[in-house]
């Protein structure tokens, strides 16, 4: 997390694709709880109540393609 606070540029790589963003702590703002839910909706909650309460969510804007 001191990482991503330090420097937030990502690279993020979606299939064959990659693309740079900025990545940012979502924690207390109002995509807090659609990040949690989406987790939840993704992997469901057995096992993982506490970190769903607990973790740090963190969102990535995506800025721009790389080209290949």
């Amino acid at each position: 997390m001191r990482n991503l606070i330090a420097d937030p540029l990502v690279r993020v790589r979606l299939g064959s694709r990659t693309f740079e963003g900025r990545a940012r702590v979502v924690e207390g703002q109002a995509e807090d709880p659609l990040a949690r839910a989406a987790i939840a909706a993704k992997y469901g909650t057995t096992g993982l109540k506490g970190w769903l309460r607990d973790s740090l969510p963190v969102a990535i804007d995506l800025e721009r393609e790389l080209s290949a």
